[in-house]
């Protein structure tokens, strides 16, 4: 089993919700995806930078940071949606979370690797 230590936890918004999602991949190419088939646009909030271990083999592994922001927030989840998904009402506590404990997302992307 491998282990990736390097990937980051990222929050991106749409329609006044907020996404809470880790990737190994570059974030650009996770906004990518998320825009698929999505008419309103997804913007790129910010990132933290993550060296939790993290299974590649297991698709149920979870970062543990994005597991306990998420847990942080879980009053915010919006309800009806399938249980895996990882929107949140966009509240002021959390841009203020987001605010105070990651990096921007306009200054992350510049590090950002092209395809």
């Amino acid at each position: 089993m491998s282990i990736i230590k390097h990937h980051r936890v990222y929050f991106v918004e749409c329609k006044g919700f907020i996404k809470i999602g880790s990737t190994t991949s570059p974030v650009r190419v996770r906004l990518s995806t998320l825009q698929t088939g999505n008419p309103f646009v997804i913007k790129g909030l910010a990132t933290i930078e993550c060296d939790c271990p993290r299974k590649t083999n297991s698709p149920k592994a979870k970062c543990t940071t994005e597991s306990n922001i998420q847990w942080l927030f879980q009053r915010e989840k919006v309800k009806g949606l399938p249980s895996r998904a990882e929107w949140y009402h966009g509240t002021d506590r959390l841009r203020a979370y987001i605010e105070k404990h990651a990096e921007p997302y306009e200054k992350y992307k510049i590090y950002d690797s092209p395809l």
